[in-house]
């Protein structure tokens, strides 16, 4: 088992890249937002641009769920370390 500073050590990183995965899939979420809006001035409401139109939409749910787990992720190792901190 790591040494108590080495435990804080990791959970700090850990917590700090929680916070840098987060605001990576929010950057992704807004890029296929930005897709998802040229693809409807493209191609308006036909059948491939509704297609399209909804898979976008789930993969903006499947970011969000993403985002939702990484933040559930950093709550738990932030516990863990005040935990060790306290």
């Amino acid at each position: 088992m790591a040494s108590h500073e080495e435990t804080l050590a990791a959970l700090h990183m850990a917590s700090g890249r929680c916070h840098e995965i987060q605001g990576g899939i929010l950057a992704q979420a807004h890029e296929v937002d930005s897709i998802m809006q040229q693809l409807v001035a493209a191609l308006g409401n036909t059948e491939v641009g509704g297609m399209l139109h909804g898979q976008a939409a789930q993969a903006t749910d499947a970011l969000g769920t993403a985002v939702a787990a990484m933040a559930q992720l950093k709550e738990g190792v932030d516990t863990t370390l005040q935990r060790f901190q306290g």
